[in-house]
């Protein structure tokens, strides 16, 4: 009998959901990346203390994260996004995307976007003070598209799938951040 590792079958799907999907993406309006951000490779411990929090840190299901810093609000302070692999947590329309906002030494948690997927599109454009941002939305059987997630003034939609698309023949242009993730096993494990 084979031992299944769900973070690679986890993977797998996800895989096989974006191969399958990319071309009718391409059909579609698409964000101009300007610069490709990776992610961080050194670990933050308050940033593992507010995923620890957002989690209720009940033990049973291993999280692994990527993460990288960007200033949403303009305060001067960087913010924290965060792409989190939790098996209970993710479909096949992807896993939780976590926004954190910078409150000092620590991170509050601005949105938990529940089926998303790295990379993460940084606009200029400003929404209630807030960044916009792209992502890519694809799974679950849905077409592939890019959604445009605006702040209203206490968070970031919650679902992208529920988020307006991207205007067709839109020139938007962003920073793409938590750029080259291949495989979660490069990520934090949350201890």
């Amino acid at each position: 009998m084979y031992k299944v590792n769900w973070k690679t079958l986890v993977l797998i799907i996800i895989t096989i959901f974006i191969l399958n999907n990319l071309a009718d993406a391409q059909k579609s309006s698409e964000p101009i990346i300007t610069k490709k951000v990776g992610y961080s490779k050194t670990r933050d411990k308050q940033l593992d203390e507010a995923i620890r929090k957002w989690n209720g840190a009940d033990g049973t299901d291993e999280i692994r994260y990527h993460f990288n810093k960007v200033d949403l609000n303009g305060d001067g302070n960087l913010d924290a996004v965060v792409s989190v692999l939790q098996q209970s947590s993710c479909g096949t329309g992807g896993c939780p995307m976590l926004v954190f906002k910078s409150a000092g030494k620590d991170y509050e948690l601005v949105t938990e976007m529940s089926v998303s997927r790295p990379p993460i599109i940084v606009l200029p454009t400003k929404t209630k003070g807030w960044n916009d941002l792209v992502m890519f939305v694809s799974g679950g059987g849905i077409k592939p598209y890019y959604s445009l997630l605006k702040f209203d003034g206490r968070s970031y939609p919650e679902n992208p799938t529920v988020a307006p698309k991207l205007p067709k023949g839109s020139k938007i242009k962003g920073v793409e951040y938590l750029s080259g993730i291949e495989t979660y096993d490069t990520g934090f494990l949350l201890k």
